[in-house]
C-alpha cells in the first residue's frame, strides 16, 4: 500500500529532473547573451543594438518561463496525488472491517497497521519536497562534469611538430584614428601609434 504513495513521488522526481536540465540550459543561453552585452556594452550602444539584445534575452527567458510553469504543474500533481492517501486509508478500513467481521482479526491491530502504513507513506512523501534541490544539484553537476572531462584541442604533452629556437616579430600601429559609427564626431583613438616587439 505504501508503494502507491511513492509512485507519484518517483514520477515527480524524474519529470522534475528533466525540466531542471532544460531550464538550466535555457538560463545558460540567457546568461551568455547578457554576458556578451555587458562585456561589449560600448559596441552594443554604438550600433544601437539595445533593443535587439533585449529581445534576444527576453526570448531566451520565455522558454525558462514555460519550463517553470511545467515544473509548477508537476508539483501540483505531486501534491494533489496525496489524495491517494485517503483512498489507501479507505481501502484499509474496508478490508480491515472485512477481516474483523469475517476472519476474527482484532480491530486494534488493523488500526495500528493502517496508521503505520499511512505514516510511513506520508514520511516518505514529505521527504520528496527536497527532491527539487537534489535534482537541481544533479543538473549542475552534470554540466560541471562536462567541463572537467572536456579534452582541449591542443595536446600540451605532445612534443611532435616543429619547435622554433627563437621567435622574433613586431607589430606597429601608426596614426590610427577610430570612432564608433553612432558617434562619428567623437574619436576614440586620435593618432594612436604603438610599436610592440615580440
Amino acid at each position: 500500500m505504501a508503494v502507491l504513495l511513492l509512485i507519484p513521488g518517483m514520477i515527480y522526481g524524474r519529470v522534475l529532473l528533466r525540466l531542471a536540465r532544460k531550464t538550466l540550459m535555457e538560463y545558460n543561453k540567457a546568461n551568455e547573451i547578457a554576458e556578451q552585452a555587458f562585456f561589449a556594452i560600448r559596441t552594443v550602444y554604438a550600433f544601437t543594438a539595445e533593443q535587439r539584445t533585449l529581445a534576444a534575452f527576453s526570448s531566451a527567458l520565455k522558454r525558462t518561463v514555460r519550463y517553470g510553469l511545467c515544473q509548477g504543474l508537476t508539483k501540483g500533481f505531486a501534491i494533489g496525488s496525496t489524495g491517494i492517501m485517503f483512498g489507501v486509508w479507505a481501502f484499509m478500513v474496508w478490508y480491515g472491517g472485512h477481516l474483523t467481521a469475517n476472519k476474527g482479526s482484532k480491530g486494534g491491530n488493523l488500526y495500528a497497521a493502517g496508521i503505520a502504513i499511512i505514516n510511513g507513506g506520508i514520511t516518505l512523501g514529505s521527504g520528496l519536497s527536497n527532491v527539487k534541490y537534489l535534482v537541481e544539484a544533479i543538473a549542475v553537476a552534470e554540466r560541471m562534469k562536462e567541463v572537467i572531462d572536456r579534452k582541449p584541442a591542443i595536446d600540451l604533452e605532445n612534443r611532435e611538430g616543429e619547435e622554433m629556437e627563437s621567435l622574433k616579430g613586431e607589430v606597429e600601429f601608426r596614426e590610427v584614428r577610430f570612432s564608433y559609427p553612432a558617434r562619428a564626431e567623437t574619436e576614440v583613438l586620435k593618432g594612436f601609434s604603438k610599436k610592440v616587439l615580440a
